[in-house]
């Protein structure tokens, strides 16, 4: 593969490999394995977590383990980011040799894709923050509901919130660095015809 010729490209394509072999394995672990009764679709991704580090209580003189750990969806969205930016980088040496009016397109794609998932994200928030402050009105001891179990309660197809609003900040992040790198790229391309 001549894109991989430098030291630089081997690093960002293992890299890549990594995190999207990780992004794969935790899908598939949670897909497959994972069982949890879900009462709105991304349950299972939100109230279960792969703890990383516990340090016992005794060390610090506390009366509980500090842990450190991750929902599912949290980690999902750090490989899938990861894994997409390496990637990017890895083909840079490709997309440099498309036509201009290609990476314009591509970047313009991209700038679309900013636009959706901003909404998205916003809505989805908007709505997960609205749902807690309709609950806490209603009961002055919501306080102590966990607040990761709230869905939108569509009677076809719930979904919980915390899943929707990370995945399209997921979607947020990737198209917010595809307008970069494209921009990087058409910018590139600008200051060698000027030269």
């Amino acid at each position: 593969m001549k894109f991989l010729e430098g030291r630089n490209d081997k690093i960002w394509f293992l890299l890549s490999i990594i995190s999207g072999l990780g992004f794969l394995a935790l899908w598939l672990y949670t897909t497959f394995i994972v069982e949890f009764k879900e009462n709105a679709f991304g349950d299972k991704w939100v109230f279960n977590e792969i703890v990383f580090l516990s340090i016992p209580k005794k060390i610090f003189s506390t009366n509980f383990n500090i842990v450190f750990e991750f929902k599912l969806i949290t980690l999902f969205v750090i490989l899938g980011i990861f894994y997409w930016i390496f990637g990017l980088e890895v083909l840079k040496k490709i997309f440099i040799k498309l036509p201009i009016l290609v990476r314009k397109l591509l970047f313009i794609i991209s700038l679309v894709g900013v636009m959706m998932a901003t909404y998205e994200f916003i809505w989805n928030f908007t709505l997960w923050n609205a749902k807690i402050v309709s609950l806490a009105i209603k009961n002055p001891d919501f306080i102590n509901v966990d607040m990761d179990g709230l869905a939108y309660l569509n009677q076809i197809f719930p979904v919980n919130l915390n899943f929707a609003t990370k995945m399209y900040l997921l979607a947020l992040f990737i198209s917010i660095y595809c307008v970069y790198y494209f921009y990087k790229l058409i910018s590139t391309d600008a200051h060698s015809s000027n030269a």
